[in-house]
């Protein structure tokens, strides 16, 4: 984390000066359930990643990003409005994946 303060003196003479104090946890936007799910004792509910594990699955290199959209939409009719919602969703999970393999 990183945290920064912030004083801005305006140019007006009698003006009080404005001070903020900022940080990059203050920038992110985490629910409850974010942070519950990001504790070292959180147990995952496999129920709730096998739909990430249908999506890894289908990345078998022949198909793409739009492919395995159609796909999971096909399969979980209930869950996507649309093709442009299951690629929508498709391509945030691929992005989390693979910036979680980046360590």
């Amino acid at each position: 984390m990183i945290s920064w303060g912030t004083v801005i003196h305006p140019a007006t003479p009698g003006r009080a000066a404005i001070t903020m104090r900022q940080s990059t946890l203050g920038g992110l936007l985490l629910t409850p359930r974010d942070l519950a799910h990001r504790q070292a004792g959180y147990r995952p509910d496999p129920e709730r990643l096998a739909i990430i594990r249908e999506i890894v699955n289908l990345a078998d290199g022949a198909r793409s990003l739009a492919d395995i959209a159609r796909e999971m939409a096909g399969l979980h009719p209930g869950l996507f409005a649309n093709d442009a919602a299951a690629l929508a969703w498709v391509t945030r999970r691929f992005a989390e994946i693979s910036d979680a393999a980046d360590v």
